[in-house]
């Protein structure tokens, strides 16, 4: 079960006063040293833990009781499964149980980060196989997962620095049979908001995350595309 003294913040070199400020609420922080990305230190934080349960938690979302009682209920040591709650962002509704990627979800969000036409990206998401429903992925602001199914999938994908480890985790949770229900929750989630990113930085790593995602499942040829779509798109920004 989760136990308060089993709170961990992982710092990934931080340069303001988050992690005094994590420190004085009681929290144990693990100073990486390094801008190591989520992915390295969210399983560095994992293993300072003991914890039968594990909850990954952005600083931009608001936790519940409500919420840590649902996921004790729902998973157990042994269970073979994620369970994500909802999340309100902006006054909108985000699903934290998300469809698998398709190779048009993905040319999707690159030509939406990248400001080219709404029109285009309204055509792609009209598309019948857009989603593809074989597969679900949990959108990692918060998610619970048992400890001895979290490290036998291998933790979160650490060759991703920023961005797409949670839909890659959804693969890799699917590949060992596991499943990934929804906690019947809502968290507030400010969006953005965790860390001072410019705009420009965040554009920049959700371009080379998803290229590198339609790269190790789409191939080459798809992935050269995508950067292709990137590069017109700085030039007409």
């Amino acid at each position: 079960a989760l136990v308060p003294d089993e709170i961990r913040v992982a710092d990934n070199a931080s340069t303001d006063a988050s992690a005094a400020l994590a420190r004085r609420a009681g929290a144990q922080v693990i100073s990486i040293g390094r801008n190591a990305g989520f992915a390295v230190a969210a399983n560095i934080a994992a293993r300072e833990t003991r914890s039968d349960l594990l909850c990954f938690l952005n600083p931009d979302c608001r936790i519940t009781p409500a919420a840590r009682s649902a996921a004790e209920r729902l998973l157990d040591p042994q269970s073979a499964a994620c369970a994500v709650p909802d999340f309100l962002q902006h006054g909108r509704l985000l699903t934290g149980r998300q469809p698998g990627y398709t190779r048009w979800k993905i040319l999707a969000d690159l030509l939406e980060n990248n400001r080219y036409p709404p029109r285009w990206v309204a055509a792609l998401k009209r598309r019948p196989d857009y989603d593809d429903p074989r597969w679900h992925w949990p959108l990692g602001s918060c998610l619970f997962i048992p400890r001895r199914f979290f490290e036998r999938i291998g933790g979160f994908p650490e060759t991703y620095f920023l961005y797409m480890e949670d839909v890659e985790l959804g693969l890799r949770i699917q590949a060992a049979g596991g499943a990934i229900l929804p906690l019947g929750e809502c968290l507030a989630h400010t969006g953005a908001a965790g860390s001072a990113v410019p705009a420009a930085f965040r554009q920049r790593w959700l371009n080379r995350a998803r290229i590198q995602f339609a790269r190790r499942h789409y191939g080459t040829a798809w992935a050269l595309l995508l950067r292709l779509i990137t590069l017109r798109g700085a030039g007409i920004a």
